[in-house]
């Protein structure tokens, strides 16, 4: 489990790249720029700190799998777009790399009675 302050952070953070994506798309490619969302997308803001701990998980979840669509679409092309949707995966990499971190030390931690 993630802790409930982290999700809302990470939940903008994911939002911020996608946003990034799909403004330098939509200079280049109108179409899947539209197909993906267009501006309701790009301009979509998560209200995360309202939901509860499961609401939070699953919007965590559901943002992840369209960060991946997002990717899977657009990392064909070159220039800004390129770059954007590299670092929409570094920020994918390293919220996987910290919630790997963070489940492996809850693991090994000893239970204190």
């Amino acid at each position: 489990m993630i802790a409930n302050i982290a999700i809302p952070g990470t939940i903008g953070i994911i939002r911020q790249g996608i946003t990034e994506v799909l403004k330098s798309l939509k200079k280049v490619d109108s179409d899947l720029y539209k197909e993906l969302g267009g501006k309701k997308q790009a301009l979509k803001k998560e209200k995360a700190y309202d939901l509860n701990q499961k609401e939070k998980e699953e919007k965590l979840v559901e943002l992840v799998k369209e960060a991946k669509n997002v990717i899977q679409k657009t990392e064909c092309f070159d220039g800004p777009v390129k770059e954007k949707v590299g670092v929409l995966k570094r920020i994918l990499r390293k919220i996987f790399r910290k919630m790997k971190e963070t489940f492996a030390e809850e693991k090994v931690r000893p239970k204190i009675e």
